[in-house]
């Protein structure tokens, strides 16, 4: 029993340590998010772009780590929502029309500038 754990606890969980990759890369995505969006004085240049190295390298790890997370994941997934699709939602319909109206009016007010010309 105590070789079999030993060897459990020897090997590296891959959805435990994917997990756990979204989750730190997260907790540098706000704060090098926050401080991006508030060092706008060219006084801040040097920095801003340090923290911006930090902020993008973080975001692809985070990106990386749901891809890999979705990947192991997907089975388990796809059994748990098409088991709880009726439960949680019972609007399917109106969600859907909601969504597509939604996007629609994001992209088209996100991309006005592009209209302009």
């Amino acid at each position: 029993m105590q070789q079999e754990f030993a060897k459990k606890k020897s090997q590296v969980d891959k959805r435990a340590l994917t997990a756990l990759f979204m989750f730190f890369s997260f907790v540098w995505l706000v704060p090098t998010g926050i401080t991006i969006h508030f060092a706008t004085q060219s006084s801040f240049e040097l920095i801003r772009h340090i923290v911006m190295s930090l902020h993008n390298t973080a975001a692809v790890i985070f990106v990386t780590s749901a891809v890999v997370h979705l990947t192991l994941n997907w089975k388990s997934m796809k059994r748990y929502m098409a088991s709880k699709i009726n439960e949680y939602f019972p609007y399917r319909t109106e969600a859907i029309i909601a969504a597509i109206v939604v996007t629609g009016l994001l992209l088209f007010i996100g991309t006005h500038p592009l209209h302009l010309r």
